[in-house]
Formats: C-alpha cells, structure tokens, sequence
C-alpha cells in the first residue's frame, strides 16, 4: 500500500503529486535519522571547508530540498508542470530583512525547476512575493514561519 502513495521507480504513477518542507519539518526528519543525516552534515561541512552552524544548516535544507525535487522531477515533467512540485520555505532569521528573502528566495528558486518559493506572509514578505512573482519564479504563502520567528523572539 505504501508504494501506491510514493514510488521513486515510478513516482508518476503513484498518489503524491508535489512537497513541501520548512526548516520544523527538516528537523523533525533529522532525529528520525540522525545516522544519515550526521553523515550527511560532515559531506557538506567538508565541501564548505567549515563547520559554521547556520551555513550548514542551509545547506542541509538545499541539499534536502534539492534531492526531493529530483525525485519529483519524472512527476513535474509527465504533467507538464502541473504536479511535481517541491515547496521551500525561506528560513525565519531572514524574515526582517526584504534583501536577505529575497536573496535566499532567489538561492531557493535555482535548486530544480520544479521549486516552489515558500514565503512567510508579512508586509517584508509580500513585497518579496511581488519582487518573485515579477522575475517568473512559482510561490507559495505561509503563516507558519512568522509563528516560529516571533515564538523564538
């Protein structure tokens, strides 16, 4: 039954027909297995020549959601773009600043084709929704990281 929902031998086929993540779900992700992913960290500290905190973090989320948009890609393309899609989500420290969004919205968008901008809806973030939506990039709006930037705060 669980193949009927995703299949990576034949994805389109299967029900699920797009994802999305957030920086929560990632985690939630990592302590489900923290053995590949601690693997995984180390790969990516040892190409970026550092074991700096939040730039590995992003970068595990980009590795993360590029991998997912590759494995939705046969999905995307058999529908022409009409399921297939990976929704990433700009992270909460970059919430207050409309240049840094953008920025990484930008850095988001050029993982895969089939990535979806996730961006937080905030006066900041709806200007950056505009800005992406002007440039052709495909978004979404979410509530869900205004919550976790202001519970952290």
């Amino acid at each position: 039954q669980l193949k009927r929902l995703f299949d990576l031998d034949s994805p389109g086929s299967t029900i699920i027909r797009g994802v999305t993540t957030n920086p929560t779900l990632l985690l939630q992700a990592i302590q489900a297995d923290a053995t590949f992913f601690r693997a995984r960290v180390r790969d990516l500290a040892r190409l970026r020549g550092s074991f700096a905190p939040e730039a590995l973090a992003f970068d595990l989320y980009k590795d993360v959601g590029r991998r997912s948009a590759e494995m939705m890609l046969p999905t995307w393309h058999s529908s022409r773009g009409k399921y297939g899609w990976v929704s990433l989500q700009v992270r909460p420290e970059v919430l207050g600043s409309d240049d840094a969004m953008l920025r990484e919205a930008l850095e988001l968008s050029q993982l895969a084709e089939n990535v979806m901008v996730k961006v937080p809806g905030t006066r900041v973030g709806y200007a950056v929704l505009e800005e992406l939506t002007r440039r052709g990039i495909s978004t979404n709006n979410t509530l869900t990281a205004f919550r976790i930037y202001r519970r952290n705060r």
